[in-house]
């Protein structure tokens, strides 16, 4: 988890010059923009982790009782013990579909969040294009016979570098939750 962190983040800051030359000090409120505003919106958002480990201890429950009862379903039919059998598993099936039910938009509006500023198709790209677009027109000299090869390269080299910055925004943020965790596992392996 800590490398997942520290490879992006350390080529955000090796890259992160480079990002100040091209187009000023917009990439780094940009980026600072990204973080907070990500970091604020995951703040908001229903603790996923808790959701679905309470979803998997009602399952779970659910689930011993079914299989329960399938192992010793001829018994309890010739027993005629169905009835006594339903209360038992009824009960757990309902709170099973009534959780589920009451966390369906809790979860909903995490996955919308975190893919509004993880999938590179939202946020992510609008921030590479005002950058990229800020670069080409403080970069790009007007010229009669148009722009040169040397300065395609150049917007393409610096449309790649914006990446790199983005990406370690994101891990950043997506493992501050992690970092809770991380307290429980070093007393573990100091144990």
């Amino acid at each position: 988890q800590l490398i997942s962190v520290i490879l992006p983040l350390s080529s955000a800051i090796y890259m992160l010059p480079t990002m100040v030359r091209g187009v000023g000090i917009w990439s780094p409120l940009l980026l600072a923009f990204n973080y907070l505003s990500f970091r604020g919106c995951q703040l908001l958002t229903p603790d996923y982790s808790t959701i679905q480990k309470r979803e998997a201890a009602l399952e779970g429950r659910f689930r011993f009782l079914h299989t329960r009862l399938r192992s010793i379903a001829e018994p309890v039919a010739f027993s005629g013990g169905g009835c006594a059998e339903r209360r038992i598993i009824d009960p757990r099936f309902e709170a099973v579909t009534k959780y589920r039910h009451e966390t369906r938009l809790q979860e909903m509006w995490y996955k919308i969040v975190t893919d509004y500023f993880t999938n590179y198709l939202y946020l992510p790209v609008w921030t590479q294009r005002l950058m990229s677009r800020r670069f080409a027109t403080l970069n790009n000299p007007d010229h009669p016979g148009g722009l040169t090869p040397v300065n395609l390269l150049s917007n393409f080299l610096f449309d790649r570098t914006i990446q790199f910055p983005q990406i370690a925004v994101q891990r950043l943020v997506t493992s501050a939750s992690a970092w809770d965790g991380m307290d429980g596992l070093c007393v573990r392996c100091l144990e």
